[in-house]
């Protein structure tokens, strides 16, 4: 499953739950991540399932955009686009077979109250790919029909981001629903597929910019918000304060990166939902702190990489104007949780001290946004602040006596407030 409900706010973005594959198609004005002043439109429907019968494995996704912009120089970019990804594979024989293509926009059928979507189309030399290696054979006919069960989940957003005379307004809309599968994918998947699991969107999607960004802006996607998946009725306040620092060597043989982040969590649950506890005498605070360490050094041949829970004493904040980070690392601190890309080698003892000065100026960002499903409703607000900063850090046992400083790190800082009312059934919680 792809694209479900998102309460993470992503810095610039067009928002929570926003359509997929909104597509970035005009220039970037300077720095990164900041868009170029003018209006752009987008609408997306999307189709996705993946099935494993034992010994075939079949993932299937279909997007379909409309866009449009308008840029304020006069430059109007505008267009469709439908893509088919197909990967079907059967790892005891061996047998693997892949390709993206760009098939005609009315070999997709949807509907408009997301009880259905239609794929067939046939796949032939001719056909136009996506750039990757395809082997997919020359003839295949994809019919698949993706019939919605419902119930259908929506969501809305209204973002507004803003740096020196930069200013990005967002408005979106999106609704899903999970669905069976059934069809047939000739030649290649010996066997048609009947009531697979899978899952359709359909969203809309409106950015307006003015102005353009400093750059002593922060790179967009430093300011990033809390995210959470769906909690039981009552009110929430999620609040992170996350640091960055990272060093390049100038001649790229060594790079480094620290990671350091701090979440206080307010919870209030007033029961009922079965997606979490029932009961609650108040408010409870908790708070965590975790440091992410990246190591990649080409003289040494060193590749190191760990995330470790630490202390939240060891971190100290002071919102996006300054941080200082000092910790020892002896291996008794945890891995992170749900934390699968670092190898988890990092050598200890390690003794970490960090810190960071806010420079520039910064960038708030402001999200407001519904979610429903059946009889669960959310209502959100969350603030999210960023600003590029000075940092440093040293490792004194792999690199002794060295410091590592960096002028494009970054402090941001998040505070997501919820209310949740209603019960959040199962067929709902699968898509948090």
């Amino acid at each position: 499953m792809k694209l479900f409900r998102r309460l993470t706010v992503m810095f610039l973005a067009i928002g929570m739950g926003a359509a997929p594959g909104l597509a970035a198609q005009p220039a970037l004005a300077s720095p990164p991540g900041y868009l170029a002043p003018g209006e752009y439109v987008n609408k997306s429907t999307f189709a996705t399932f993946q099935s494993f019968d034992g010994y075939w494995n079949a993932d299937v996704d279909v997007t379909q955009d409309h866009y449009e912009t308008r840029l304020r120089n006069g430059a109007t970019v505008k267009g469709d686009q439908t893509v088919l990804s197909v990967y079907v594979a059967n790892y005891s024989d061996q047998i693997f077979f892949q390709g993206c293509y760009l098939i005609p926009s009315t070999d997709f059928i949807t509907s408009s109250d997301l009880s259905s979507m239609t794929v067939i189309t046939t796949i032939m030399d001719s056909t136009p790919d996506c750039g990757f290696p395809n082997s997919i054979p020359s003839g295949t006919v994809i019919s698949l029909q993706w019939l919605g069960t419902g119930p259908v989940a929506s969501s809305s957003n209204v973002i507004n981001a803003t740096c020196t005379g930069y200013r990005q307004e967002s408005r979106s809309s999106s609704s899903n629903n999970l669905a069976t599968v059934s069809g047939t994918i000739s030649g290649v998947l010996p066997n048609p597929l009947s009531n697979v699991p899978g899952f359709i969107e359909a969203g809309a999607g409106d950015i307006h910019v003015s102005g353009t960004a400093a750059d002593s802006c922060p790179p967009g996607g430093n300011g990033r918000g809390a995210g959470v998946g769906p909690q039981p009725a009552g009110n929430y306040d999620f609040t992170n304060n996350q640091e960055f620092a990272v060093y390049q060597s100038p001649d790229f043989s060594q790079f480094l990166e620290i990671i350091a982040t701090r979440n206080v969590n307010v919870t209030n649950p007033k029961g009922g939902p079965a997606s979490g506890a029932r009961t609650s005498n108040g408010p409870v605070t908790s708070v965590d702190a975790q440091v992410e360490i990246r190591i990649t050094d080409f003289n040494t041949d060193t590749f190191f990489s760990g995330c470790y829970e630490i202390a939240p004493g060891a971190l100290n904040t002071n919102g996006i104007t300054s941080a200082s980070l000092s910790v020892y690392l002896d291996g008794s601190q945890p891995a992170c949780p749900n934390d699968p890309f670092d190898q988890q080698n990092v050598p200890m003892p390690l003794t970490v001290d960090a810190s960071w000065v806010g420079t520039g100026p910064s960038a708030p960002v402001r999200d407001v946004g519904q979610f429903s499903c059946a009889s669960y409703n959310t209502q959100s607000t969350a603030e999210v602040n960023a600003v590029a900063a000075s940092s440093s850090f040293t490792l004194p046992e792999i690199y002794p006596g060295q410091t590592f400083a960096w002028d494009q790190s970054a402090l941001s800082t998040s505070d997501l407030k919820m209310h949740a009312s209603g019960t959040d059934p199962p067929s709902c919680i699968v898509r948090g």
